[in-house]
């Protein structure tokens, strides 16, 4: 497992503690045991850009026998920000209702079946269709759709802001907990035209639909929208709400009268 920036810097005021007080026979090999225990540290470090400056701030307060071993941890730092892995970009899933089969909607709006099950099925359902990575309105359309088939969209549109956020940790770490395997390929948009994406992923779409591909809502996205964008992601309180307040392109295409229950 790769060290933190703050395992770096925890060993960096550690060996500066050992320099500090090292008496002047030994200063030198503890210098050089020091740096070489450091430097094999930062070799499997992973540190942001923000971290650079402490980092180095701290390299510079050693007292270092040899100019050689600062001058090598200092270019080490510099070498870790390009190591550090890119934030991966967010993807946008909140047409996922449009690409449900019938076997699945069929245990979605079963009363029988808990809500907890049912998210499970669906977050498996959309790290199938390669999500990874999603931002919070795809989060807050999935809480909804899920609302909607559990509780029916009058108790869906009443539910507290504390119950809205326990919801949105849960599935987000839901979908964590599923995300650690590599997608087959990158999909930043869902899209709302699932003929489009058969042609577009044709494999992806054959090992999840295999029992029969997605069929029309038996919710609307004008309700699964309008439930999402009330939903408090932010905090428990209910305090901050999010900014984005829009309807997906999709909506207007199926804002017709779902398929009855």
């Amino acid at each position: 497992m790769g060290m933190t920036a703050n395992d770096l810097l925890q060993r960096l005021r550690a060996c500066e503690t050992v320099l500090a007080d090292c008496d002047v026979g030994t200063h030198g090999l503890l210098s050089k045991g020091q740096s070489d225990i450091v430097l094999a540290m930062m070799s499997q470090t992973t540190i942001s850009s923000d971290d650079v400056g402490p980092v180095t701030e701290q390299v510079l307060k050693f007292r270092w026998a040899d100019p050689s071993q600062k001058a090598a941890l200092l270019k080490m730092v510099g070498s870790l920000t390009r190591s550090a892995r890119p934030r991966a970009k967010l993807q946008d899933f909140e047409t996922l209702a449009m690409f449900i089969a019938e076997q699945m909607w069929a245990v979605l709006l079963n009363d029988e079946v808990d809500y907890h099950s049912k998210a499970a099925l669906l977050c498996d359902h959309a790290v199938a269709l390669q999500l990874r990575h999603p931002t919070e309105p795809t989060v807050g359309c999935m809480i909804a759709l899920l609302l909607l088939c559990t509780e029916g969209p009058v108790k869906a549109r009443s539910t507290s802001p504390e119950y809205q956020h326990d919801l949105f940790v849960s599935l987000k770490n839901m979908l964590k907990k599923r995300s650690n395997i590599p997608p087959v390929a990158i999909i930043d948009k869902l899209g709302s035209d699932p003929a489009l994406f058969m042609v577009q992923h044709p494999d992806i779409f054959a090992a999840v639909f295999a029992r029969g591909g997605p069929v029309r809502p038996n919710v609307t996205m004008a309700e699964i929208t309008v439930i999402s964008n009330s939903t408090n992601l932010r905090n428990r309180k209910g305090g901050a709400r999010r900014p984005w307040i829009r309807l997906p392109v999709a909506a207007a295409a199926v804002v017709a009268t779902p398929s009855k229950r």
